[in-house]
């Protein structure tokens, strides 16, 4: 069975919500589908190239996503669409319809929640309450419960400035401990880097 996918500057993880707007044929095409059928579709984040498709234009995008649901819409000069993601999938053998639609057969990644330990909780609280200050989050009306450790740790990894290894790395772990671990992992190598300076 062949998944839609959604190519979008946006490393979307599970359990976090995002809003779009819809604009081009073969995306509203696309939603018109899933919203009769009740099925879903994957966004995957966009490595080199356009969101919006263009004749002779390459795009490369990550061979991991996240399957989505629709839970609002709005219609005014374009769709927009506020999204939950769901699972993590991993994206094989994508191929591209005429429409320019890409579509592919996934994998649904494994993954258990456990709970996390109240010090490593409280780290990703500090980290978030700094990452906030942003000015693109502070606009931002879709923030994280702080009180949810998965959804916190997932609203990180989608924010935090990281690499496509290291995300893809993090998409993998497949349980909070070991992602929460991967992330501090991350970071202190990406300081220890800036160290070096």
């Amino acid at each position: 069975m062949m998944t839609p996918l959604f190519p979008l500057h946006i490393p979307l993880m599970p359990h976090c919500e995002c809003k779009i707007k819809v604009f081009e044929q073969r995306y509203l095409n696309m939603i018109s589908q899933t919203m009769r059928s009740d099925s879903t579709f994957v966004i995957t984040q966009i490595l080199k190239g356009s969101e919006i498709h263009q004749p002779n234009q390459s795009i490369e995008f990550s061979n991991f996503g996240c399957m989505v649901k629709i839970k609002d819409f709005n219609q005014n000069d374009s769709l927009e669409l506020l999204l939950e993601a769901t699972q993590l999938v991993k994206i094989i053998n994508p191929v591209q319809s005429i429409s320019g639609l890409w579509e592919s057969k996934i994998n649904v990644l494994p993954f258990t929640h456990t709970e996390i330990d109240v010090a490593t909780h409280q780290l990703l609280i500090t980290l978030y309450d700094t990452l906030k200050q942003h000015p693109y989050l502070q606009r931002q009306s879709l923030l994280p419960d702080t009180s949810n450790s998965l959804q916190l740790l997932n609203f990180l990894c989608m924010w935090l400035p990281l690499n496509e290894e290291v995300r893809i790395k993090l998409m993998q772990a497949n349980n909070t401990v070991l992602r929460a671990q991967c992330l501090f992992e991350s970071l202190e190598a990406i300081e220890q880097d800036f160290s070096g300076f």
